[in-house]
């Protein structure tokens, strides 16, 4: 991990902890420059990265504040809905063929590990999720235990070589008669949302592509768009 990384991911981490809130200031160049031994430049290009991810503004003369907008920041499922259940299956590693690398976009990978998600919301089955991860940025084994303990995102946060950066995501309906899909057919509704989401490194290197499966009764989705 290069040195901007490893300043980038600990400002990070200070954010999404809420060890520093919406309009309060990230430690200072100089407190950074001391604890982790470093030249400035390292840290500056960190600090433009979180300018560039919209998670802090520079404010002249004070340092950098952190933005008052949490939909800045990608959060797990289990944050954003803390009373559901989520039961997560590994389903091996897997060799990237021509079909599986056109579903996916792994050009360059040579294997992927599968996991499969059920997400329940009051005891009714809401999601169901396929996801698919690169082996050469993990740094441990998947398990069964580590995932349900940790979440997925969690544990990738945890367990891969580069820190995260952003994912990108199409919605879309589907019809469920129209999948040839066995899991998507234990949701209730005849048809679903779909959403298919990529997750980089902030070197964008893809870490994980999904498919989402949502019932669609019930299903809201809330945004904002930002002019660049």
């Amino acid at each position: 991990m290069r040195k901007w990384e490893e300043i980038y991911n600990y400002l990070f981490e200070l954010i999404k902890s809420h060890n520093v809130k919406a309009n309060d200031f990230l430690p200072s160049e100089s407190f950074i420059k001391n604890k982790f031994k470093i030249s400035l430049q390292p840290i500056r290009k960190a600090f433009y990265k979180l300018i560039e991810d919209k998670l802090v503004i520079s404010r002249h003369g004070k340092g950098y504040m952190v933005i008052e907008n949490e939909n800045n920041i990608l959060f797990s499922f289990s944050s954003l809905h803390p009373e559901a259940i989520s039961k997560y299956t590994y389903e091996g590693k897997f060799k990237v063929d021509e079909v599986l690398r056109k579903q996916t976009k792994f050009y360059y990978e040579d294997f992927v590990h599968k996991v499969l998600v059920k997400r329940y919301i009051k005891n009714k089955l809401f999601i169901v999720q396929i996801s698919y991860i690169s082996d050469y940025l993990l740094k441990d084994q998947i398990n069964n235990e580590l995932l349900n303990e940790q979440g997925l995102l969690m544990f990738l946060r945890s367990h891969i070589k580069q820190p995260i950066g952003f994912s990108i995501k199409k919605i879309l309906s589907v019809s469920k008669t129209n999948l040839n899909l066995k899991i998507a057919k234990e949701l209730e509704s005849n048809n679903l949302i779909l959403d298919k989401g990529m997750l980089f490194t902030i070197n964008q290197q893809l870490i994980e592509y999904r498919e989402s499966y949502y019932n669609y009764e019930g299903f809201e989705w809330s945004f904002i768009e930002y002019y660049r």
